[in-house]
């Protein structure tokens, strides 16, 4: 629907023809905004509690709709239409959405080191692993670059403890043929000259 929108604003066609995929963006949209605002207040505090461990610092998730929160979605796309127009574009809708992160209340992008943004990812992505269902037919696969880069020993160890609290397969990587941070792997592959050989 936003694509045909979206085609019959740049074709400057007329409201009537424009508004008539709105009622099923409307539908479909503000279902999309639905699922997306549980998930992330499920997701929430699970990554707080997460971060604090590995960061030492409160995280808070914020989810913006992609369009004011004092008006259904079909109310926004009706307020838009002139500058739909202008721009050719939809300018509301769950498209627009997005989730701002911020620690000890300060934005991410102002006070976030290399390392840091490791951890911060890292957060959300065991946070994202503790809401997989228990009882899903198939198995979370955790794919690792890396993990010591750019961590000092501690942090390192938060991380390690972290991993091992999931219920997933693992795959790591590392510039160590030796890396057994996470235990005996069970496979190990050498990448050398573009050729992938199984260690023994």
């Amino acid at each position: 629907m936003l694509k045909q929108r979206n085609a019959a604003l740049k074709a400057r066609q007329p409201a009537a023809v424009v508004s008539a995929w709105d009622i099923d963006l409307v539908r479909l949209g503000t279902s999309i905004h639905e699922a997306r605002a549980l998930y992330v207040e499920q997701l929430a505090p699970v990554a707080s509690d997460i971060a604090k461990r590995l960061l030492g610092l409160q995280l808070s998730l914020s989810y913006r709709s992609g369009w004011s929160r004092d008006l259904s979605l079909g109310e926004a796309l009706r307020a838009s239409w002139i500058h739909d127009q202008d721009t050719g574009v939809t300018q509301v809708g769950p498209q627009r959405a997005e989730i701002t992160f911020r620690l000890d209340g300060a934005p991410v992008k102002d006070r976030i080191s290399r390392g840091q943004q490791k951890l911060l990812a890292s957060s959300l992505l065991m946070a994202q692993l503790s809401l997989f269902p228990n009882d899903a037919q198939i198995r979370p696969t955790l794919l690792l670059d890396d993990p010591a880069a750019e961590l000092d020993s501690e942090r390192l160890l938060g991380l390690i403890r972290e991993v091992m609290e999931q219920s997933v397969q693992l795959v790591v990587t590392s510039l160590s043929t030796n890396f057994s941070a996470f235990g005996l792997p069970g496979r190990r592959y050498v990448i050398s000259a573009g050729a992938v050989e199984q260690l023994g």
